[in-house]
């Protein structure tokens, strides 16, 4: 596998290091170097990072064109690879954001990736692509799905990925990025990045800014999903009241950020874990990715 000229990483190895760079800032209500679940630890997603970095470049080097059901297999391999070393499911979203993003990093040929390349990979996708995921998602078997009457992961795969994840796409983020081409990682969740790199110079701590600015602005799906609307809407309306102390000048270490923050990560952790904003950490692991890729990053690393 080639290494790309600006990071000098496979695309594989880009994904890998995202998903690091993502699990180990200090997120409210996620797991983080500093805080693990009853049942999912810093080590799973760890893990679960490197078979999925892998499972890419496995794909990439024996279909370097990318043809259609390339996305679908590298989803279905990293899923099924996560399953048998783990026996959960820490990453299904993040896969499912990540290869199409790697696709599309990997037929730019070391150019910077654009959202005009992931719309070209998402209309190449196929019935293939559409049979794998289901599949990825019936191995991964993710919480808070529920039963749909059109395009159920437990009936048969319909013959457009696209298609299936519009109906989706009003209650799941992460379905809603496969219609409209990948459009809030690309336009918000990016300059959000940019925005805490400027503003407070590491990685660690601009990840923090854009997944809680992201809290804000959009319910975390996944929120919705295991715990209702309400609390989703509630998350939000907190993660507001953090961003908001970050007014413009204030320090990060400010005492007033630190006591929102807290009480954020605090709500967050309460009843089980359950209200953690899983969709949220996907769209930043997307975001960093095109960051890394794209050489926003290069100089932030050794800070």
């Amino acid at each position: 596998m080639n290494d790309d000229p600006v990071t000098g990483m496979s695309v594989g190895q880009q994904v890998s290091l995202a998903c690091l760079l993502e699990v180990s800032a200090p997120k409210p209500g996620n797991v983080h170097r500093g805080a693990d679940f009853e049942d999912m630890c810093l080590n799973d997603f760890l893990i679960a990072g490197t078979l999925l970095g892998n499972a890419i470049d496995s794909v990439l080097a024996a279909d370097p064109a990318v043809r259609s059901g390339a996305v679908g297999n590298m989803i279905l391999s990293a899923v099924s690879a996560t399953r048998s070393a783990l026996d959960k499911n820490p990453n299904l979203g993040i896969c499912l954001l990540l290869c199409p993003l790697a696709a599309a990093a990997h037929k730019g040929g070391g150019g910077v990736v654009t959202q005009a390349d992931i719309a070209t990979v998402l209309e190449e996708l196929g019935p293939e692509d559409c049979r794998d995921v289901y599949e990825a998602i019936r191995i991964a078997s993710p919480g808070g799905l529920g039963k749909v009457d059109d395009a159920d992961v437990c009936d048969r795969a319909p013959d457009d990925l696209i298609a299936a994840m519009g109906l989706a796409a009003d209650r799941d983020l992460v379905a809603a990025q496969f219609v409209n081409d990948f459009d809030l990682v690309f336009g918000e969740a990016s300059l959000l990045l940019s925005e805490g790199l400027n503003r407070y110079a590491t990685v660690d701590r601009a990840v923090i800014f854009t997944h809680t600015s992201l809290m804000a602005r959009y319910p975390d799906s996944l929120i919705a999903r295991k715990c209702g609307e309400e609390t989703a809407a509630h998350s939000a309306f907190l993660a507001s009241k953090t961003v908001d102390s970050l007014v413009d000048g204030s320090s990060f270490d400010d005492e007033d950020f630190q006591a929102e923050l807290s009480a954020l990560d605090f709500w967050l952790r309460s009843d089980g874990n359950r209200r953690n904003p899983g969709t949220t950490a996907d769209l930043v692991a997307a975001t960093l990715l095109v960051a890394i890729h794209n050489g926003v990053l290069k100089e932030y690393f050794a800070r």
